[in-house]
């Protein structure tokens, strides 16, 4: 239910496009009458008790539908405010943790009899698990973007230097790499580092053991 919310709230911001044509416009607020129409049949509450894995699940819809993308916009938005004010480039800046969010689902010990060590290693480990497999998503993004041959373009030392590292560290990286795209030294290296998220996610050897370690990979 909060998906379909989500996508009928997507097409009321897409009808605020100016550059539209009426035809579109009209298209727009068919789909979103349609998918409201269906929303509204919808029950609004299950009859049965909510288990501590639908808690969480409810909770994981925010973390990664809406704050995994709206707290780096913030910082972006602060960055960009401090460049203007102070005349310091937005991407010099380090910011300091200003947002912290938590939640107690899973974890709360109040006399829930289905919260215990169990529920709170299942909980943590989801959350683990969301966001890494939401960080391998945007890396095949990047994939597709980041095609860039090495006879056109230059990279750097220890850009090369790290791609030697993880053909040894990570020698199944090169599976998922066609032949062909050898020469594209970011797709290669992009593939490495999701190959590295795959063992992160999994909880295998070679996967990324600290955050430090995937943010140094990404710079």
């Amino acid at each position: 239910m909060l998906r379909k919310q989500q996508r009928i709230t997507q097409l009321l911001l897409d009808r605020l496009d100016p550059t539209l044509a009426p035809n579109e416009m009209r298209s727009i607020a068919g789909r979103a009458a349609h998918r409201a129409h269906r929303r509204m049949a919808d029950r609004g509450s299950s009859r049965e008790k909510l288990t501590v894995a639908d808690e969480r699940e409810h909770v994981l819809f925010y973390l990664v539908e809406i704050l995994y993308r709206v707290v780096p916009a913030f910082y972006d938005e602060i960055g960009q405010a401090l460049e203007k004010l102070y005349d310091v480039p937005a991407e010099s800046l380090e910011l300091p943790t200003i947002i912290r969010f938590g939640s107690w689902v899973g974890g709360d010990m109040d006399g829930n009899p289905d919260v215990n060590a169990k529920s709170l290693r299942e909980t943590l480990a989801r959350q683990q698990q969301l966001i890494v497999n939401a960080y391998f998503a945007e890396c095949q993004t990047l994939v597709q973007q980041l095609s860039q041959s090495a006879s056109r373009i230059s990279v750097s030392a220890a850009l090369s230097a790290r791609i030697d590292e993880y053909i040894t560290l990570l020698p199944g990286a090169r599976v998922n790499v066609s032949a062909r795209h050898d020469r594209m030294p970011y797709r290669v290296f992009l593939a490495q580092v999701g190959e590295r998220l795959r063992h992160t996610f999994a909880g295998r050897a070679n996967g990324y053991e600290e955050p430090r370690q995937f943010r140094a990979d990404i710079h």
